[in-house]
């Protein structure tokens, strides 16, 4: 009887220890389904009649992420005039309900603003300044 008893003590040990190695534990977490996080700091500027975005020296950058990615965009502005960035969603049409923008909407010569965003289809997006359109640039969602 002793013996049996033992059997089943070790043999529930065995069992539970291979459930939580191997992901049957209730901890309710998982971060092998979320994606990893990216960020990019962008350059809001203007050099006499030319407004741009810069991206690591680039002008009129390309950033590219994963689908299902939470991204970050830090924008500063180096320029003199007000800039913002403002992302056209998936419709590809910007000023309309799905664009992201940056966070405040006006950066002042000199200000920082954020825009998070997540897009889940991939594609092309364009971004401009909503105050300088010729101010461009591209995200692909891959």
């Amino acid at each position: 009887m002793l013996k049996s008893v033992l059997v089943w003590v070790v043999g529930g040990a065995i069992l539970l220890a291979v459930s939580v190695a191997c992901g049957g534990g209730s901890s309710g977490s998982s971060s092998a389904s979320a994606a990893p996080a990216t960020s990019f700091d962008l350059v809001a500027s203007d050099s006499g009649s030319k407004n741009f975005f810069e991206f690591k020296g680039k002008k009129q950058p390309n950033l590219v992420v994963k689908a299902g990615t939470e991204v970050t965009v830090s924008v500063t502005n180096k320029g003199k005039a007000i800039h913002n960035m403002r992302i056209a969603g998936v419709d590809g049409s910007f000023n309309t309900a799905d664009d992201f923008v940056s966070k405040p909407e006006t950066i002042n010569a000199g200000g920082k603003a954020t825009l998070a965003f997540k897009v889940d289809k991939p594609g092309s997006y364009k971004f401009h300044c909503d105050f300088h359109p010729d101010s461009t640039g591209t995200i692909t969602v891959q």
